[in-house]
């Protein structure tokens, strides 16, 4: 059955339940289509319902039962092979009971027909689904067809954790989470351990937003799972790690960048959202006025000389030099960045990521760069005196080198680089221009700053760019 057709047949059921006005509905259909999602899928992300009343039109959409508690069994672990067994974990899928010749499973997504025709064959039994919500269905799990001591099977902590991170409930949270904030144009999502339980939020035009968690999933188990795609060490959880992974979604590929931190109650999380369509493709796409699109594309057609962006984290600095590099990247000059980290892999640059446990400072990247003839030199961050001053002979013997610095204005950019020992003389004859810049929160046209489901409750939707340009007299 095609989603569409599980969509209007889960859209009749919340309907004829009153659950859901009709116009709202259809304007919940429109958006659980631009994020990808099932309408179902869609409710449980955006914590729209209880999770037992989506479950109720769930299954009366698909003529099943609906099963409202777990909590005991006549089957058991030891009733069914290991790899069966193992499958049931990972797929999310809880044997209920035997009926004759008929097995019936508590499965999340009734309308999954291939999974039990599948399960039917490997059986060789006929096989029954009854609805159930995933919070019920991962509590039954664990308690009731985790190995034990007295079974065949016992487990170290590693391989726990590694059992933890591919099951199935867990396995679709994660996928759930990232896929749903990337489908609202989320540049982070942060993931925190609490005392008891964990709390989800994204960022949004600069604002963390929480994003609904499921109370059966731990915060080990999912930060496991993110681990194991990152692969990190899923044991370590006493010193910060650092990974990417990249997960197909919505029909292109999308980069994460994922970094651990030891809280007091566990680790914490935060998924850095790098989609490539979303990459600016040049400067013309930044939001600038035009006079001051014209004025940078001048600075940098410079053959030689230093250019800086400036302002404060997360008001786009990197972006830009990433759009300056697009129009500057040709065949007949050699393009070299250093970056901590590479967020867009730009094809024709020589990317270096800056690797602190080998060595790679971006002082070192620099000089052995300078080693390679390079014409235009892109530094991701200006942050210490060494890098400082190896930028500026850089762009004093003929490159043109772009780089970052963190001051709030384009008139401290120079204060900061004698802050870092750079000559005056020397930054005097290497500057060509400063832009500093910010991003400013922009209204909701529909609340105008009161807080509404469309804004996220934060009462701002979308940002704009604010500029200011000084170049060298």
């Amino acid at each position: 059955m095609q989603a569409e057709d599980i969509n209007t047949l889960i859209a009749k059921a919340l309907l004829d339940e009153k659950l859901v006005p009709a116009d709202e509905l259809q304007q919940m259909l429109l958006r659980a289509q631009e994020s990808g999602h099932r309408l179902d899928r869609y409710f449980a992300l955006s914590g729209i319902l209880p999770e037992e009343k989506l479950m109720g039109a769930v299954a009366r959409a698909a003529e099943v039962m609906l099963v409202s508690g777990l909590d005991s069994f006549e089957l058991s672990i030891e009733d069914f092979d290991p790899q069966t067994a193992a499958f049931f974990a990972d797929a999310g899928i809880c044997p209920v009971r035997l009926e004759k010749d008929t097995l019936i499973l508590a499965v999340n997504d009734p309308f999954d027909q291939a999974l039990m025709e599948m399960l039917g064959f490997h059986l060789g039994q006929t096989v029954r689904p009854v609805a159930a919500a995933r919070s019920l269905i991962s509590e039954a799990l664990l308690r009731y067809f985790t190995p034990v001591e007295d079974g065949a099977i016992l487990l170290d902590e590693d391989d726990h954790l590694a059992q933890l991170a591919q099951q199935g409930p867990v396995v679709a949270f994660v996928q759930d989470t990232v896929s749903g904030a990337v489908a609202r144009g989320a540049s982070d999502i942060h993931i925190e351990t609490l005392e008891r339980g964990m709390q989800v939020r994204q960022r949004i035009d600069g604002f963390l937003s929480d994003l609904p968690v499921d109370p059966s999933i731990s915060a080990t188990a999912v930060i496991t799972r993110l681990k194991v795609l990152a692969e990190l060490n899923i044991s370590e959880r006493r010193l910060p790690q650092d990974g990417r992974f990249r997960l197909r979604l919505q029909g292109r590929n999308i980069d994460f960048r994922m970094s651990t931190l030891p809280t007091q109650f566990g680790e914490s999380v935060v998924l850095r959202i790098l989609d490539q369509s979303r990459a600016p493709k040049g400067l013309d796409d930044l939001g600038m006025s035009p006079e001051i699109v014209e004025q940078v594309k001048k600075l940098i057609a410079q053959p030689n000389g230093l250019f800086l962006v400036t302002g404060p984290t997360g008001s786009g600095k990197t972006t830009t030099l990433y759009a300056a590099l697009q129009r500057l990247n040709q065949r007949r000059v050699k393009v070299f960045s250093v970056e901590d980290p590479i967020e867009y892999s730009i094809a024709g640059v020589n990317q270096v990521q800056v690797n602190a446990a080998t060595g790679l400072s971006f002082a070192k990247a620099l000089r052995a760069i300078l080693r390679q003839d390079p014409d235009i030199v892109m530094i991701g961050e200006i942050r210490d005196a060494e890098t400082a001053q190896i930028a500026c002979r850089a762009a004093l013997v003929g490159r043109l080198v772009l780089s970052t610095l963190h001051t709030n204005t384009p008139a401290e950019a120079k204060t900061r680089l004698l802050d870092l020992g750079v000559p005056s003389y020397m930054i005097d004859a290497t500057l060509r221009g400063v832009l500093g810049q910010n991003l400013v929160p922009v209204l909701c046209n529909t609340c105008f700053g009161k807080g509404c489901k469309e804004c996220g409750s934060v009462g701002f939707s979308g940002r704009h760019l604010t500029v200011e340009l000084d170049t060298a007299s």
